[in-house]
């Protein structure tokens, strides 16, 4: 956020507005002489390249870390947003279309809206898991496992 401001103040100091006001030698007022221009430092325009260039290559350079979460991250993939947010779901179970996923929940008596929940591999049996938001046990996917 400091970065982020001195490089607005740098800009704001690279280009002004200059207004010189002529007046003869007994100072008399000549309007006709004035002078409205804009003027530059090249100073702040350098450093506002300069302090630009170090914001861009850190960004760079930070988008090349891993980003630290067992959870991988879906962009705006559909089905696996829906996906996770079924946590009764079991892609091993024939006829899964048929039941309404979004109304199920792990205990009847409980709401998973007002839970605390967490992301994670949910326990259901066959070869193909499931990652879902829960308020139940988790565990961290496999990487070696096929997930839905």
């Amino acid at each position: 956020m400091v970065v982020s401001a001195l490089l607005h103040w740098l800009i704001s100091q690279s280009l002004f507005i200059v207004g010189i006001d002529a007046y003869s030698p007994n100072m008399q007022r000549q309007q006709v002489n004035d002078i409205l221009t804009c003027g530059y430092s090249p100073v702040a325009i350098v450093s506002s390249i300069a302090v630009g260039s170090f914001m861009f290559f850190c960004v760079v350079g930070l988008s090349f870390r891993l980003f630290e979460s067992g959870m991988p991250v879906v962009g705006s993939c559909s089905f696996t947003i829906s996906a996770a947010c079924h946590p009764a779901f079991d892609p091993n179970r024939e006829g899964n279309e048929e039941i309404d996923q979004g109304m199920e929940c792990e205990n009847e008596d409980e709401d998973i809206a007002v839970l605390p929940v967490q992301w994670g591999s949910v326990p259901v049996v066959g070869s193909v898991g499931h990652c879902s938001f829960t308020s139940g046990d988790v565990e961290e996917p496999n990487w070696e496992r096929k997930y839905l």
